[in-house]
């Protein structure tokens, strides 16, 4: 091999070490945090593309096999996150949440087998559970600004299971927001509800009723006496009080 190849080689060899070393630093997190990481749906927008770690606040992570590593690597480095929703039919657990403790509104669609590490978040203020298995209410005790916890059902056969007892929202001093859309409710969460500070805004909407109908009456018509709008007909219950303006 004569000297000139050698060299052309060699000059090769290190423009490609070079270039593959900046690669690993701007998009890998080999080498330390990246300067950029790829995602599919981030801070209000829908179309995908890369983004600096640091200026990504809102992040949606989708249930498919794809979005969901995507999103898992993005959240390692994407330490400023305030909002994250996640969509999708069913989760292994919720590991991507770890260590985000600047997480205030979190909205979660779909059964996980795993809800843990909700206990690992202490700032959330707000709360949606949407199609959830979510059973366990002690794993968020720790959210003490929690002001908005909202639970939704598109299936109407199934049983709200989320509030352990008549007690189980007691710990929630700040809350100011709370409501449970198309579930199977039972006597326990009418309780729960007659509970809460009156000057609460609190929704009770198409939820079917499986208990003791004359119990469920007399909680509902001294709701009713302290300004509740209520309704219970053909087995389904409509209650609600202090609405905004906004939302009659």
């Amino acid at each position: 091999m004569d000297k000139k190849l050698k060299r052309e080689i060699i000059i090769v060899a290190v423009f490609f070490f070079i270039v593959t070393g900046i690669w690993a630093i701007i998009f890998t997190g080999f080498l330390g945090k990246p300067c950029f990481v790829y995602l599919y749906s981030y801070n209000n927008q829908t179309e995908n593309g890369y983004v600096r770690p640091d200026d990504v606040y809102e992040i949606s992570v989708y249930y498919d096999y794809k979005n969901l590593k995507v999103a898992e690597y993005a959240l390692k480095y994407c330490n400023n996150v305030t909002e994250l929703e996640t969509y999708g039919e069913h989760f292994k657990n919720l590991n991507f949440l770890k260590g985000h403790q600047k997480l205030k509104k979190l909205e979660l669609d779909g059964e996980c087998d795993d809800w843990s590490m909700l206990s690992d978040l202490k700032n959330v203020e707000t709360l949606h559970f949407l199609n959830s298995d979510f059973s366990d209410i002690s794993l968020i005790y720790g959210y003490s600004n929690l002001k908005t916890l909202c639970f939704a059902s598109s299936d109407i056969t199934k049983k709200f299971t989320s509030l352990c007892n008549s007690d189980a929202l007691k710990p929630f001093k700040e809350m100011t927001y709370f409501s449970i859309w198309g579930y199977i409710i039972d006597i326990d969460i009418l309780e729960a509800v007659s509970q809460l500070d009156d000057d609460m805004t609190v929704y009770l909407i198409s939820c079917g009723y499986d208990g003791d109908k004359e119990e469920a009456k007399k909680i509902l018509a001294s709701l009713s006496s302290k300004g509740w709008d209520v309704e219970f007909k053909d087995g389904v219950i409509n209650a609600s009080v202090n609405v905004p303006s906004d939302e009659k």
